[in-house]
């Protein structure tokens, strides 16, 4: 048994499933909590299921109790408002009221920059409100028991394994599988960082001890139509073709309360690692 327990929520998301795949090397007992009466134990890479009370037993026996917070539930449908509040607000208040009882240290929360998007139906929809809604919930649950809490905003993320109904996602499948181009607006540019080096952030959170809120993004925007060709010319003659990029503006969105973490993401190495693993 660690000193320390990390519990994680949210492992079927693209971002959950990532980070177990990096995490077995961590010096913690890593615990999930998916759902209200799902519980698992992540040991020398493997996930069981195990019971609520050894899930109690593990977090009433650890000195240090870090939380890392990425249930989500992502729509911009009206009609999924109230799968939005269960899934975004209601199921982290549940988690809060059971680790108010336990030696909680620290909370590592994903937040969204959909919250700083100029378009008004993304930034006033019930997805960015929900995010932003539980976001003051924890920094005041966090003031009042002296908890460190790190509120990440992400924009997109990217790598091997990814399925999400997404747009980088979209365009390898359109090509693996023949399809017409997807593309709906290809003159667009979109910012992108490789999901291990979100990983790499996360895991240097759980080793301070401070409270902060940044933004992490690409120093980079990047072409859609550029990237659909890069990866339909990689994936069909192997060949390597120069993606159109441009320095972000993605900063300028973000309130100055917010300290910013530019990446330096190389998309050619991570659209062809990501190529050669569906290959």
């Amino acid at each position: 048994m660690s000193e320390k327990t990390l519990l994680i929520t949210g492992i079927t998301s693209f971002t959950g499933r990532s980070y177990l795949n990096e995490s077995s090397s961590l010096d913690y007992d890593v615990i999930i909590g998916q759902g209200s009466n799902s519980y698992f134990k992540f040991e020398n890479g493997n996930l069981t299921e195990i019971k609520n009370a050894e899930y109690l037993k593990i977090l009433s026996e650890s000195g240090e109790i870090n939380l890392l917070h990425l249930a989500t539930f992502y729509s911009l449908n009206d009609e999924d408002k109230n799968k939005i509040y269960e899934a975004n607000v209601e199921f982290g208040k549940n988690i809060l009221n059971l680790l108010k009882n336990y030696q909680l240290k620290k909370i590592v929360y994903t937040n969204s920059l959909f919250a700083f998007n100029k378009n008004l139906r993304i930034k006033n929809s019930d997805y960015v409100k929900t995010k932003l809604e539980f976001s003051k919930i924890l920094n005041e649950f966090s003031l009042a028991n002296k908890i460190f809490f790190k509120e990440i905003y992400l924009d997109n993320t990217f790598g091997h394994g990814d399925n999400r109904n997404k747009l980088l996602p979209i365009i390898l499948s359109s090509i693996v599988n023949n399809e017409p181009n997807p593309l709906q607006n290809p003159k667009n540019y979109i910012n992108l960082i490789n999901i291990y080096d979100l990983i790499k952030t996360i895991n240097s959170l759980m080793e301070i001890d401070n409270s902060i809120k940044f933004a992490i993004y690409s120093k980079n925007d990047f072409e859609i139509k550029s990237i659909y060709e890069f990866c339909k010319k990689y994936y069909q003659k192997n060949e390597l073709i120069k993606i159109k990029s441009k320095k972000t503006v993605i900063d300028e969105k973000i309130p100055t309360s917010i300290e910013k973490i530019e990446i330096d993401c190389d998309i050619q190495k991570l659209l062809t690692s990501t190529i050669k693993n569906i290959e």
